[in-house]
């Protein structure tokens, strides 16, 4: 109890209640906030903040009360303030901050000091922590006419008032607006991470309306690929990734949540329901799939899946990791900083951090999968609420369904000698890629390198019978393939996730399977139930392996038919599909047919019917669903029935409770007590059924699910705290001062490469004041009256003349503002990894336009894996899946795509609120000669050669607009057309150099005329103007 009244002592002092003394003097220059804050914080706190650990001489600096106390300020009296004698003493041993501490004061800074200290040595409240008000936009009375001009020749907009207001008090005006061709590019690539088409530029060009550039920015905020670029935004905030992380970084399920986000966001969910439904969608009432979906927002937290590890220590570095995530994400604060000690800068307690902390303490997953719920490829996109209770049906029908065939495999007799066998005569043994499975002089068939990752084979064959009853399948080892087979995995294992019969192309489903040995959860009769999640396998457990079981060997299975079936003068195909794990294909098999009908079959499928009635319903809800593809178990959050007590830490250490010091309840750090511990008991305790419609709970309006009222775990004794749901609504609350303010600046970011704050991801002490405060706070404001519409906030932004400024530099701006903070200027910015590879593949026509789905596998170089503990298989995606955006490439975080990491990405083991970016001779190195980049730059040559002309020049002028959405000056152009010629000649020369290099000539194209195309696409896709955004 001491140290929470302590803590309410200190939060009073800090906020200056009922304290004069923290309230702004109007008369004097000096603003705490702007000038003296910044150097207490750099050169003081450390030593003299609120860390009581490492607090010297009992002084504190940061709160003023106390300051005054110790004498180290008098306000109004420099002789009389000792924190004047000792920045100005000659005396070394007795200077502050010490010499040779890398902390020492300017003069202009000890200057600063002395005249705020005159001027009564106001504080004021941190600008951040201040709650948003409502904020008048300036007017232009006093402007220069160029000023006033700048702004009505694009139309006055609230931003460029603010931004104008800067810029006319220093003698600089807003930049002329872009030409057109750089507007629909900037748009085209802000919004979307695209490349505008050649007629979409012209159409833009020609289009001469006043409301042309506003219906074009209308278009594209309702283009579906809107929410695939800033879903990469919110994704490096989530730290999305498709593996568990740590040394064994072991594959994961997370792209429906993937799918989520994209929805969410082209949909314009509001930002405080986005916020809820992840930090606490499965707390909603009658919680959605959807919504539990979101939820796997803190489910992207790592998991050590080394043998030994303490699950009870990696779950509480998960819970760390939440908590860091969820300050850094939407309030920007280092959270992070207060973990193993009180903050050194910001007002933030190591009890706060503990009691932030006892929010997530009650989650369920203990370093493991977890809950997870089963998800449709497709499903993300929307499901009315009948499909969502069938989706809802279908998992417990499963269950029911597995364990039926785990009793039927115990029961059944494997007992091929009561069969007869004859080998089937194969007409074509096809790969659904186009390629073939070879046939071997025994007539077993074997599966090649490079096959798609999940492969399906078609083995056209007929009978030497007239009647089918059976097939059998025998999986053979080989020497050519992993620990010798019979699988393509590392480990010789395969998953043949479904065996389907087509007769005369109509599917026949078989109705019993046996087989000498299935892995435990992977049964032989998971390969006929229709279900492509699952399927057989054969790995061996310790058990197994006693009893003399071996996975590389033959293994033998038996499928037949629910009665027998005349097959004379019929096609008979037998599709094998391997969609349940990525490069887990048969590598070598035999097929044979048997007419027999022996005893076995009739007792086996008397003794299944439930099991066959329930494998009918299952197929009957999935032909119901509109997903398309496989069903994922994608992991969600779920709390305890009765979670842990939370404790603070000592040093942040799990294993040094301070028990003694009692159990802590959720809450918010006590600076922002605007919805303080005891308010929310308070809630807690009054959540009931009774809660009147439209009552509102931390400051939020009872609409949609911010009405949601939920019982809140226990946390101390029979006190009813907080529970996450409480904390998601608070987060987006009026209330909170934080998060509207750092959403809005993380946005302002993305479209003029720095924030209105240069720290997006620190709002606290040692971050830098907003450049514009009044815009700041407006945009934050009005971005709540809005609705938290995402999409309104865009929209504002880019249709101000701020953004639609040339990024050329003015003279005058070199001088007054040379680092753009005014915003004189649009900046140019280098676009991400992502974008530089799928601006490539939509120059050329070959971007696949598919939405969501799991995580594709495109080119990558051989080795990457070389030195992870686990080496990962790579089954590169063929056919359109090789060329989805990169924001679908699967991410390993022991081993990102190589493209990625050279264009700064990140490895996603924490949140990312903002890349690096870096400009580097190994960017321009690997666009030149990564294979897959030369294979993107023939896509382009072969599209400009298929639409542009026969006329060289003509070719060339539309391969530079595809690419840079201009033309090329007349310099330009001769030099590309000396190299186009320099090209051509050389591949003439050397017809297997060209053939070495394309995989193919154009019809009406030699090999060497398209190879000098690749070769100036490669040159275009690697100039500075292609990867940057003006």
């Amino acid at each position: 109890m001491a140290r929470q009244l302590s803590g309410v002592i200190f939060v009073a002092i800090f906020l200056g209640i009922g304290a004069v003394g923290y309230a702004q003097n109007a008369e004097t220059s000096i603003s705490f906030d702007t000038h003296i804050r910044p150097i207490l914080s750099n050169h003081c706190y450390a030593c003299h903040g609120q860390d009581e650990a490492t607090r010297e001489s009992g002084l504190r600096l940061d709160v003023r009360e106390e300051a005054i106390d110790y004498g180290a300020i008098v306000p109004g009296d420099l002789a009389a303030s000792s924190l004047v004698e000792r920045i100005e003493t000659e005396d070394l041993e007795l200077r502050m901050p010490p010499s040779g501490s890398g902390k020492e004061l300017s003069a202009a800074q000890i200057e600063l000091l002395k005249n705020w200290i005159e001027a009564d040595a106001l504080y004021q409240l941190h600008w951040a922590f201040r709650v948003v008000q409502p904020v008048e936009p300036p007017r232009t009375d006093g402007w220069t006419a160029d000023a006033r001009n700048r702004l009505e020749a694009t139309g006055i907009q609230p931003i460029d008032l603010f931004i104008s207001q800067r810029l006319n008090a220093v003698g600089l005006t807003l930049s002329e607006q872009a030409d057109r061709a750089t507007l629909i590019r900037r748009l085209y690539q802000d919004l979307l991470g695209l490349l505008p088409s050649v007629e979409e530029v012209l159409a833009f060009e020609e289009d001469g309306a006043p409301d042309a550039y506003g219906r074009l920015v209308d278009r594209v905020l309702e283009n579906q690929h809107y929410g695939e670029r800033w879903g990469r935004h919110w994704l490096d905030q989530a730290r999305y990734a498709d593996s568990n992380g740590y040394s064994i970084d072991g594959d994961r399920v997370m792209w429906p949540y993937r799918d989520w986000v994209i929805h969410a966001l082209n949909s314009d969910m509001p930002f405080d329901q986005f916020t809820i439904e992840q930090l606490a969608g499965d707390l909603l009432p009658n919680a959605t799939k959807s919504q539990l979906v979101a939820t796997a927002f803190h489910r992207n937290t790592m998991i050590n899946q080394e043998g030994g590890v303490k699950a009870d220590e990696f779950r509480h570095e998960a819970v760390l990791d939440r908590v860091n995530t969820t300050g850094a994400v939407w309030l920007g604060l280092t959270l992070g900083c207060a973990q193993c000690h009180t903050h050194k800068f910001d007002p933030i307690t190591h009890d706060d951090y503990f009691r932030f902390y006892a929010y997530f303490n009650s989650a369920a997953d203990a370093n493991s999968t977890g809950k997870t719920v089963a998800v449709g490829q497709g499903e993300m996109f929307g499901w009315s609420e009948q499909q969502q209770a069938w989706a809802l049906e279908l998992p417990t029908l499963q269950r029911e369904l597995t364990q039926l065939k785990d009793e039927s495999g115990k029961s059944s007799v494997w007992a091929p000698e009561e069969w007869d066998w004859d080998a089937v005569e194969l007409k074509s043994q096809r790969i659904v890629d186009g390629s073939e499975l070879q046939l071997l002089d025994d007539g077993s068939l074997f599966a090649p390198e490079g096959l798609p990752g999940n492969a399906t084979y078609q083995l056209s064959f007929s009978s030497h019978s007239d009647l089918l009853t059976a097939i059998r399948l025998s999986v053979l080892p080989d020497e050519r393939l992993p620990a010798n087979g019979p699988g393509r995995a590392g480990n010789g294992n395969f998953v043949l996730s479904d065996l389907e019969l087509l007769v005369d192309g109509q599917p026949v489903r078989f109705a019993q399977a046996w087989a000498d040995h299935s892995q435990t959860g992977y049964s032989v009769a998971d390969a006929i139930d229709g279900d492509t999640e699952s399927g057989w396998a054969i790995n061996v457990n310790d058990a197994q392996t006693a009893e003399g079981q071996r996975m590389n060997a033959r293994h033998e299975a038996i499928f037949s038919l629910a009665e027998p079936l005349r097959v004379a003068g019929k096609s008979l195909t037998l599709v094998m599909k391997h969609d349940r794990n990525v490069g887990y294909q048969i590598g070598r098999f035999s097929v044979e047919a048997s007419d027999s009908q022996p005893e076995i079959l009739t007792s086996s499928l008397v003794r299944d019917k439930r099991r066959i009635e329930l494998q009918q319903r299952v197929a009957q809800l999935r032909s119901k669903l509109p997903a398309k593809g496989a069903t994922a178990a994608q992991m969600v959050m779920e709390d305890l029935d009765s979670p842990p007590p939370t404790y603070r830490l000592d040093r942040g250490d799990f294993l040094s409770p301070a028990v003694e010091e009692g159990a802590l309840l959720a809450g918010i750090p006590q600076i922002l007590q605007e919805l303080r511990t005891t308010e929310m008991l308070s809630q807690a305790a009054t959540r009931t059924s009774e809660a009147a419609p439209g009552k509102e709970l931390a400051g939020l309006p009872a609409e949609g699910c911010r009405d949601a009222l939920v019982d809140a775990p226990e946390s101390v004794g029979d006190v009813v705290g907080p529970s996450r749901l409480d904390l998601a609504r608070w987060i987006v609350s009026p209330s909170n001062p934080l998060t509207t303010r750092v959403t809005v600046n993380r946005v302002w970011s993305r479209y003029f490469g720095r924030g209105l704050v240069e720290t997006e991801n620190d709002f606290g002490m040692q971050g830098t004041p907003p450049s514009h405060p009044e815009l700041l706070d407006w945009l934050a404001y009005e971005f709540m009256r809005h609705q938290w519409s995402m999409k309104w906030l865009h929209r504002e932004i880019v249709m101000s003349a701020t953004y639609r400024q040339s990024s050329s530099i003015p003279e005058r701006s070199k001088q007054v503002d040379p680092q753009n903070f005014l915003l004189s200027h649009q900046a140019r910015v280098r676009v991400e990894a992502e974008i530089v590879r799928d601006q490539a593949l939509s120059a050329g026509n070959r971007l696949t336009s598919q939405i969501g789905g799991p995580s594709v596998f495109p080119p990558q170089p051989d080795g990457i894996f070389d030195f992870t503990q686990q080496k990962k298989g790579w089954p590169t995606s063929q056919g359109e899946q090789r060329f989805r955006r990169t924001l679908y490439t699967t991410f390993y975080r022991s081993a990102p795509y190589p493209l990625l990491t050279t264009f700064d990405s990140p490895d996603f083991s924490t949140t990312c609120t903002a890349r690096a970016r870096s400009n580097t001779p190994l960017q321009s190195l690997a666009v030149a000669n990564d294979p897959m980049f030369i294979e993107i730059s023939q896509a382009l040559a072969e599209a400009v050669l298929n639409k542009a002309g026969s006329e060289v020049e003509e070719r060339l002028g539309n391969m530079f607009r595809r690419c840079l959405a201009r033309s090329p000056t007349s310099a330009e152009q001769e030099v590309l057309l000396a190299f186009y010629q320099r090209q051509l000649k050389s591949f003439e020369q050397s017809e297997q150099a060209s053939q070495d290099f394309v995989h193919a000539a154009l019809a009406g194209a030699s090999h060497a005329e398209l190879a000098a195309w690749t070769a100036v696409a490669r040159v275009l896709i690697n100039t500075d103007e292609f990867v940057t955004r003006n």
